[in-house]
């Protein structure tokens, strides 16, 4: 069991972090004049990302996927599978993060 101080620490530790990475790629975007807003959201991710992305009223959904198949996909799950597969009638495009 993980002590509630330390769960807190590396709560606060991924959080900072996650901002910080939205921060920079955001700013990149809107070099190129793109709107952009951040958040960070917590829960089961694909539904989090069905969720968010009906309450803004989005266009589409960009997500990226590392390509994973076979056991580990398996294992854990696919966010990207999870939202293409949903009901949403938002247009879904997958884009590749994989380098190896």
């Amino acid at each position: 069991m993980i002590p509630p101080r330390l769960r807190e620490q590396t709560d606060e530790f991924a959080t900072g972090f996650s901002q910080d990475y939205l921060t920079d790629v955001a700013q990149r975007l809107r070099l190129e004049g793109l709107m952009v807003e951040t958040r960070i959201e917590h829960g089961a991710a694909g539904e989090v990302i069905l969720d968010v992305a009906d309450e803004i009223g989005c266009d589409l959904i960009v997500i990226g996927s590392r390509g994973e198949t076979g056991a580990t996909r398996w294992r854990f799950g696919s966010v990207a599978f999870k939202v293409v597969k949903s009901q949403t009638s938002m247009p879904v495009v997958v884009i590749s993060t994989y380098s190896p």
